[in-house]
């Protein structure tokens, strides 16, 4: 096992080949990111050494400073990807407190939803006999003093009676 970042591999290595390392490199550390830097170019090689991941692919002769920018770059790719992950587990932690948020609100609102219809229930059944008092005495009046009462005086006690029925 080893902690690389970044691996600046050539296409002959010995008997081995750059780009069949890189493929056993990305199985065992996936983030790792490989530069290619050869005297053997060709199209095949790049090609085959871009499917398997590599970074930049550079050919000999190479001038120090072309190799310096294309580390360079290779780290600034790294760092972007780091910010990547951190800014990636900071939205699942407030993914994660959201979601916590939600499930207390939602409770919360069960809870107070039962209290009011425990409260309206209350009510409603605390005002049936009041109700049922008014339209009582409503059509005792209308009975008793009907004919004392003007037209108005009579309106008024059916629309009393009428609210204190749609009520109750």
């Amino acid at each position: 096992k080893f902690d690389a970042q970044v691996a600046l591999l050539d296409i002959r290595l010995g008997q081995d080949n750059g780009v069949d390392l890189i493929g056993e490199l990305k199985q065992q550390q996936p983030a790792i990111i490989c530069v290619i830097l050869t005297a053997y170019k060709s199209l095949e090689t790049a090609v085959g050494a871009l499917r398997q991941g590599v970074c930049n692919y550079l050919t000999k002769p190479l001038h120090p400073d072309e190799l310096l920018a294309t580390l360079e770059r290779c780290y600034e790719k790294l760092r972007l990807q780091q910010e990547h992950e951190q800014v990636e587990e900071e939205l699942r932690k407030y993914r994660d407190h959201l979601e916590e948020l939600v499930a207390e609100r939602t409770a919360s609102l069960e809870r107070v939803n039962k209290e009011l219809e425990a409260f309206s229930y209350s009510v409603s059944h605390d005002l049936r006999a009041p109700l049922r008092h008014i339209n009582g005495f409503s059509q005792a009046l209308l009975e008793e003093c009907g004919d004392k009462l003007n037209d108005n005086g009579k309106d008024y006690m059916c629309r009393v009676r009428i609210a204190s029925r749609r009520m109750g």
